[in-house]
């Protein structure tokens, strides 16, 4: 029953990330558990902005470029992404916020800007991330490369 319930949680994991990156564009026709990172990478890369802050929110730079965004997600390595605890007390390093451009709804002529999709937060002396969706937030163990490649980010 453990057994289940663990290989459950990695694949929402993988799931909830892809979700998450992504924004509210679903990724269809790609199985997540078939290795085929390439597609899934590409589906993220549908982001518009990825702006890189310091611990208080200070913007120190966007990634914009399709190149650029393919690198990063490619350095994240989601698939050894694992759920973990949530962090108490923990000293905020890094912010990544992932934005996307505005949905034009019925009636509107053009789009209002970009929105918040989701805010990644690493921690000082920390392989775990947070990712805050709306109200939820999810708690990721991640590989130490993905954290040193977000900490040389600018």
């Amino acid at each position: 029953m453990k057994r289940k319930r663990n290989l459950l949680a990695a694949v929402l994991c993988v799931l909830t990330a892809v979700f998450v990156l992504t924004g509210c564009q679903l990724v269809r026709g790609i199985d997540v558990g078939s290795g085929d990172q390439a597609e899934v990478a590409e589906a993220m890369g549908k982001a518009s902005l990825i702006e890189v802050q310091d611990a208080e929110g200070n913007y120190l730079g966007g990634i914009t470029s399709q190149e650029t965004l393919a690198g990063f997600i490619e350095a994240m390595t989601l698939e050894a992404w694992q759920p973990a605890e949530a962090l108490q007390d923990a000293e905020v390093k890094r912010q990544l916020v992932f934005k996307e451009e505005a949905t034009i709804h019925f009636g509107e002529t053009e789009s209002s800007g970009l929105k918040e999709v989701v805010r990644m937060k690493t921690y000082v002396g920390s392989d775990v991330v947070s990712l805050a969706l709306w109200k939820i937030t999810l708690w990721f163990q991640v590989p130490q490369s993905a954290i040193e490649y977000i900490d040389n980010l600018f």
